[in-house]
């Protein structure tokens, strides 16, 4: 979780902690059309065993070499270009003690539903607002052909592989290029030339495989279940990275998807970029980051500002990141008229950077602040602006109780 993002979840909890507000019920939806088993990394107790010779849902045998405990698992078919995990199977992770289940994931493998439909009909839209070009200085990029809102969705993509991160570190080099190679080579065939035309970053091009090198130039980290996997999104590596960019993705646990929305409205021409490093990091770790991991030098219209806004940029993002901390203490010890305080001067800060997707969840802090007082006038002002910034950008699952509480209800539920 980025670092501005986890100081609003800290607020936020800290607020319904000390205001006793009742917890709220999960949004993730159980999905019971799957009858199959779920072999290899998704395995999970609430589904029957697979047999010996059943390779469902995967539509090939799994490939697991003697001397590692990971194996490669590929379906061909799902979301067009296919999928393929590098993974330790449920049943040696339990004995490693290492679990990798995600519950729920049947939804991915049921081409019958409507949400599969709904997948593939977003992957590649008919209008889509984008199309690839090649870019000065940077390769090829995805560039707006039309006027794009703020808060609009721009593309749905599909992870067409998940490698669990320790699987660097814990296999081979030579067996793991192979079994690199043997999950993209299990892929659609459309979905193989998809990602071994992405960016390569290695130094040594001649030196180091293709597949090695496309999978560490074009992966992101996302949380599965509690463990760490490198997950690689064929349409969104083709967005390149600004340190302000145009657009943000979020990811989708239960189903592999990464969604990108507008960050600002974005004109004709303009480029769609993301942040491939941590919101909120100062210009020396924001070029580290991207060095080491990316293997390039920021060159974003940000990085390459005079001197003088640049360490006035980095002076904004290490107040936030000061005020963030000064307001929890304010919260913990209950006092909240300085944190509102300090959170006033956070908000501004924000929005001079432009940090964050959307202002949503600090919007929400500061309604609740103002309702611990109480100063419902106030708290009704924000909650009204947190609502305007979840409805933009899709968050629908934070909006019932600040509506209820907009239109008269109590803004927090006792226990």
């Amino acid at each position: 979780m980025a670092p501005f993002t986890l100081t609003a979840a800290l607020l936020t909890s800290a607020l319904l902690t000390h205001l006793a507000a009742a917890t709220t019920t999960s949004s993730h939806t159980h999905h019971d059309s799957w009858t199959g088993c779920l072999p290899g990394p998704f395995a999970h107790p609430s589904h029957r065993p697979c047999t010996s010779t059943s390779f469902l849902p995967w539509t090939r045998r799994p490939y697991c070499p003697s001397d590692t405990p990971f194996c490669v698992y590929t379906n061909s078919a799902i979301h067009r270009h296919g999928l393929s995990v590098v993974g330790i199977p449920a049943a040696v992770a339990t004995t490693l003690n290492e679990t990798t289940s995600l519950p729920h994931v049947e939804i991915l493998f049921d081409s019958s539903s409507p949400a599969a439909d709904a997948a593939h009909a977003a992957l590649e839209p008919r209008d889509a607002p984008y199309e690839l070009r090649d870019l000065p200085g940077k390769g090829k990029g995805l560039v707006a052909t039309r006027a794009i809102a703020r808060g609009a969705v721009l593309m749905v993509d599909w992870a067409a592989l998940l490698v669990d991160a320790e699987f660097p570190r814990r296999v081979r080099r030579d067996l793991g290029r192979e079994m690199l190679m043997e999950a993209i080579g299990g892929l659609e065939r459309g979905g193989r030339e998809l990602v071994l035309g992405l960016a390569r970053s290695s130094s040594d091009p001649t030196g180091v495989p293709a597949a090695e090198d496309v999978v560490k130039t074009n992966s992101f980290s996302v949380d599965l279940g509690g463990r760490s996997f490198m997950a690689l999104f064929p349409r969104i590596s083709r967005l390149n990275h600004a340190c302000k960019p145009s657009a943000s993705t979020r990811f989708d646990m239960q189903t592999l998807s990464s969604t990108v929305t507008a960050f600002h409205d974005i004109k004709p021409g303009e480029e769609i970029t993301i942040s491939y490093a941590d919101w909120g990091l100062t210009y020396p770790e924001r070029q580290r980051v991207l060095k080491q991991k990316w293997g390039f030098d920021c060159t974003c219209s940000l990085c390459s500002s005079p001197a003088k806004d640049i360490a006035e940029s980095d002076a904004r993002r290490e107040a936030i990141s000061r005020l963030g901390k000064e307001v929890l203490a304010q919260v913990e010890e209950q006092n909240y008229k300085q944190a509102i305080k300090l959170n006033r001067e956070m908000l501004v800060a924000l929005e001079d950077e432009a940090l964050v997707p959307h202002m949503g969840d600090y919007y929400e802090v500061m309604a609740r602040l103002y309702g611990a007082l109480p100063d419902i006038d106030n708290a009704k002002k924000f909650a009204k602006l947190a609502l305007e910034e979840f409805k933009a950008f899709g968050t629908g699952e934070k909006t019932d109780e600040l509506e209820a509480f907009v239109n008269g209800q109590p803004f927090f539920k006792q226990t």
